[in-house]
């Protein structure tokens, strides 16, 4: 039996044993209050918080960061992605995330393939000047 089970039958002898008695107000005697007498009403539930009390999660910073033509190191990180919007081409190396890198240096290259239409994102490297 919960507590709650409890309550409500002791609460309910105390209201039958004062009906059937036939006690008044008037017949209690100085030493009892009225209030004993009463039912006390406790919530049913705690009150909620309110739902626009939640803090928004921190930004993922994602998106291009190096256009096309731009140039760019190895290692420089072309776009942060969800999933494969673009496809990595030459030079350019995928993370676990998704994340595109150049893998070595040059400028960066947007170009789509023909069938099935993706989008790739390829690095052009730099030419050898051959002076040293």
């Amino acid at each position: 039996m919960t507590l709650r089970q409890s309550l409500r039958a002791v609460s309910r002898t105390v209201a039958t044993w004062r009906w059937s008695s036939g006690l008044d107000y008037a017949d209690v005697g100085s030493s009892t209050s009225i209030s004993d007498l009463h039912q006390k009403r406790w919530a049913s539930k705690k009150q909620g918080g309110s739902t626009q009390n939640r803090g928004g999660s921190l930004p993922k910073m994602l998106g291009v960061k190096l256009y096309g033509g731009q140039r760019c190191r190895a290692g420089n990180i072309i776009i942060r992605q969800r999933g494969t919007e673009y496809h990595p081409g030459k030079n350019v190396g995928m993370g676990t995330d998704h994340t595109l890198f150049a893998l070595v240096d040059g400028s960066v290259k947007f170009h789509t393939n023909k069938y099935p239409w993706k989008r790739i994102v390829s690095v052009l490297p730099e030419p050898e000047s051959g002076l040293q």
